[in-house]
């Protein structure tokens, strides 16, 4: 069994956080199901496929990245998941490809795809379709950035005012990352 590469690591410093809401959360589903929009090298789809024995994973990302610096990266992915490629569904392609799972399908849904507010709200309508009442939806990155429309805070900060004022979510964890809990479909 080999090792997984990484390139980079901007996702270990949540692992806190996590630990506090996803693991409790989690374990008390047994064969919990997680979507995952936006999947990289698969650092993140690693921590949640070690930490939750019985869960399965969707990932969907479109591994197009044009800047050059991470073709292969599709590739790498795969090595890297490998040994737990039984309990990983992979779906190369634009996040939207979430609308064909039928309403209250998974238990976690992590949205860290295109980190654009437009794309990032457009993740968030879809994801809290597809969550279950009592999932939790973790949007990465809230705290990161310039707060200006290329990054994910405006997005999230309009959802949590659409459905948090309507009492269909609850902010559960408040630090780089937001995470909610569907309390209401």
């Amino acid at each position: 069994m080999s090792q997984p590469t990484f390139t980079s690591d901007w996702f270990t410093h949540n692992i806190p956080a996590w630990e506090a809401t996803i693991i409790p959360h989690l374990r008390q589903i047994n064969g919990a199901k997680i979507l995952e929009i936006g999947a990289f090298e698969g650092r993140s789809t690693i921590w949640f496929l070690q930490n939750f024995p019985s869960a399965t994973l969707t990932t969907i990302d479109p591994w197009d990245y044009t800047d050059g610096a991470h073709e292969g990266t599709y590739d790498l992915f795969n090595a890297n998941i490998r040994q737990y490629a039984n309990r990983v569904t992979v779906i190369r392609g634009k996040s939207q490809l979430a609308r064909a799972f039928p309403a209250e399908t998974f238990d976690l849904v992590y949205i860290d795809g295109d980190h654009h507010s437009s794309a990032v709200i457009h993740d968030a309508v879809i994801s809290f379709e597809v969550l279950k009442t009592g999932g939790l939806l973790v949007f990465d990155d809230y705290q990161g950035g310039d707060k200006s429309i290329k990054y994910p805070k405006p997005a999230i900060d309009l959802f949590h005012l659409a459905y948090g004022d309507r009492n269909k979510v609850q902010l559960i964890s408040d630090t780089y990352q937001r995470i909610y809990k569907k309390i209401a479909a």
